[in-house]
């Protein structure tokens, strides 16, 4: 639309119809608190807010554009092979995970980069048995032979049924689903469970419903089938693919944060290894921007020294 001037000229170059992307832009502007058009006879002009996304946009598309030539043209040469896993896939680290992927293929352009998306469960077990050499995964991360290199925090949200009374809402108290039936993921690590059921909150009310789901999609079909609400982290919503025909996200006023970061061996000192997590910290303090509602992990500084 900003090239084009109007949103009909918008909508034929993007190759869909006028009402869905008059549909989209609304929901965009609602999500972000801002109006990114001004609409008149003569068609549609940016905002300010407007002129700051576009930027930030194009920054985002040209980032996944380089890492799909970098990880093609790494396809076309014999090289040494290594693998990053990625829980959910491109969502693992937010508007980061393409960057993230770039920055560190042109810097090993000797590597042939491999990308295998990973689950709640294996994102564990996949860097526990070398399946995988390092992963971009999700917290909890904890293991006596793993460790867990933060990069950001961001908030969650409850995700609800659009069945569910809590779905009218915009926003809502944590404590407000402290008796819900939440759903367990009862084939990921006792940690995860505790997290995402509000152990720590719940206090003993142990009112859960057993899921075998071990991905956003699984557990999303799983929450609506029995109408029910959970925790989410809000870029698993933002990015997971959901559908607002079946799904609410409503903003949790107190909710936990969820940490993004690098998972490797513990004591797995080679040098692509330690190089991953570098470059994901220093494009994280980079571009953090990119991930709304994000605040930068704090890194150890012998962690720091170590990566170094």
């Amino acid at each position: 639309m900003a090239e084009e001037g109007s949103i009909h000229a918008g909508a034929r170059a993007a190759l869909i119809s006028q009402p869905a992307l008059s549909t989209t832009l609304r929901n965009l502007e609602k999500e972000l608190g801002a109006t990114l058009f001004e609409r008149s006879h003569r068609g549609v002009e940016l905002t300010p807010a407007g002129s700051a996304l576009l930027v930030h946009a194009r920054q985002l598309v040209q980032a996944m554009d380089d890492t799909k030539n970098v990880v093609q043209a790494g396809a076309k040469r014999r090289q040494r092979t290594f693998t990053i896993g990625l829980v959910e896939g491109y969502a693992a680290a937010a508007e980061l995970t393409g960057p993230i992927l770039a920055a560190f293929q042109r810097s090993h352009p000797d590597l042939r980069i491999q990308i295998r998306r990973l689950n709640f469960v294996d994102q564990v077990d996949a860097v526990l048995d070398g399946s995988v050499d390092v992963g971009l995964v999700r917290s909890p991360y904890e293991h006596d032979d793993l460790v867990l290199v933060p990069l950001f925090s961001e908030p969650t949200i409850l995700l609800a049924s659009c069945e569910h009374p809590i779905a009218r809402l915009d926003e809502a108290p944590i404590e407000l689903i402290l008796d819900e039936p939440l759903l367990e993921q009862v084939r990921t690590p006792p940690q995860w469970r505790d997290f995402w059921n509000l152990s720590e909150w719940r206090e003993g009310r142990s009112r859960t419903v057993e899921t075998d789901a071990v991905d956003i999609l699984q557990f999303s079909m799983d929450l609506a089938i029995n109408s029910t609400v959970s925790p989410m982290a809000l870029s698993a919503w933002r990015l997971g693919g959901l559908t607002e025909l079946l799904f609410r996200g409503v903003r949790a006023q107190d909710g936990p944060r969820n940490v993004a970061g690098v998972g490797h061996r513990r004591h797995d000192n080679r040098r692509e290894v330690q190089a991953f997590a570098r470059i994901a910290v220093d494009v994280c303090r980079a571009m953090i921007a990119l991930v709304p509602e994000s605040d930068l992990a704090e890194v150890d500084r012998d962690d720091l020294a170590h990566l170094s």
